[in-house]
């Protein structure tokens, strides 16, 4: 029998990864109070892995990743008391990472709508749970992530949630030539094409490694930035390969948003070009419904680099502009509902089951 050393090294890489940071996140979720997992199917037969923290009848937050990562990328925020405490946290897998399903078929990748129904499919799944309650929903996106929700918003448009937050840019076109350094396009360009594991895992390390600033006395610990590494070489091939082939061009879609938006970036980041950042944020109009915050010693990962002001932040922004009335003409003046009760299923299957029923 032949063996692909390749693999098996990569394999053996990944074990330790794994090993090496449980401990390290183990800190992070030492009290909490259980987080609710379940899955939904999608339409083209693949399976989203999702997970919930907080009182579904607070408002809720879904956070989305970046390629090349998983919902994990959120521990901090989705495992802070001042974030689930106050909201109801959602995090969940790309089709092809994490713990969502993988396919060896290009065509589960490459197509950025099915993003968007994947998006599609958590928005309706939670809002018919918050159906009897004057809820709000706001997306929340990091990175390239941002391709994911624009999509959505493109497809969808935004009359479904209440506010957009995206974290380290928006990328709303491929044209865009200066959002990366040049040492980036090179390292992306590395994990997008090569099957080769070494060199996969290599670019992935040499990636998360700019992911923090250089002035930040924050950086992260040798095992968490090994398993980050080993989630993100564990996508299939195809998986990374779509990515290199994305055309798309959300500018109208981001500059016509008629809902809140919250861009925040790092002036230190070495992944993103920080004037790129503020560019795209500045293509809506500064006034009550688009907001800019620039980090100043901060890179890529804000969430982690600062989390006590990200979170500050976002909270402020959400009290003072998602639940301020005069900034969502959506709102209702009708008396709220007999609220929902929180979900806390036996089956972890039923907002799945509840997709099916109304398909």
């Amino acid at each position: 029998m032949r063996i692909n050393l390749s693999l098996l090294f990569f394999s053996v890489i990944l074990l330790v990864s794994a090993v090496s940071a449980q401990s390290s996140l183990k800190c992070l979720t030492n009290d909490l109070p259980k987080s609710l997992e379940y899955t939904l199917r999608t339409p083209d037969g693949m399976t989203l892995f999702i997970e919930e923290r907080g009182n579904i009848l607070k408002p809720t937050l879904i956070l989305t990743h970046g390629f090349f990562s998983s919902r994990l990328v959120w521990e901090t925020t989705f495992t802070s008391h001042n974030m689930f405490d106050n909201y109801h946290l959602v995090r969940w897998d790309l089709r092809g990472m994490g713990d969502s399903s993988k396919d060896s078929d290009l065509n589960k990748y490459n197509n950025l709508q099915l993003y968007a129904n994947d998006v599609n499919l958590i928005v309706n799944s939670i809002k018919k749970r918050k159906e009897n309650v004057q809820s709000k929903i706001i997306l929340v996106t990091w990175s390239t992530g941002s391709l994911v929700t624009l999509s959505y918003f493109n497809s969808t448009g935004d009359s479904n949630v209440d506010g957009y937050v995206s974290v380290g840019n928006n990328f709303i076109s491929f044209q865009n030539d200066n959002i990366f350094s040049e040492y980036i396009k090179v390292t992306i360009g590395s994990i997008v094409t090569s099957q080769t594991y070494i060199y996969v895992l290599d670019s992935l390390n040499s990636l998360i490694k700019s992911f923090t600033s250089l002035n930040s006395p924050f950086s992260f610990p040798p095992p968490i930035l090994n398993f980050f590494v080993g989630i993100g070489a564990y996508s299939p091939y195809e998986s990374r390969l779509a990515y290199g082939q994305f055309t798309y061009d959300y500018t109208e879609t981001f500059t016509n948003l008629l809902i809140p938006t919250l861009n925040i970036y790092g002036n230190d980041d070495r992944v993103v070009n920080p004037m790129h950042s503020q560019a795209i944020a500045k293509l809506r109009p500064i006034n009550g419904l688009n907001h800019i915050l620039a980090y100043d010693g901060i890179g890529h990962v804000p969430m982690w680099e600062n989390s006590a002001k990200f979170e500050n932040d976002l909270n402020a922004w959400i009290k003072t502009v998602i639940l301020n009335p005069k900034n969502n003409p959506k709102d209702s003046k009708l008396p709220l509902k007999s609220p929902p009760q929180p979900l806390h299923p036996s089956n972890p299957q039923q907002p799945q089951q509840k997709r099916r029923l109304n398909e």
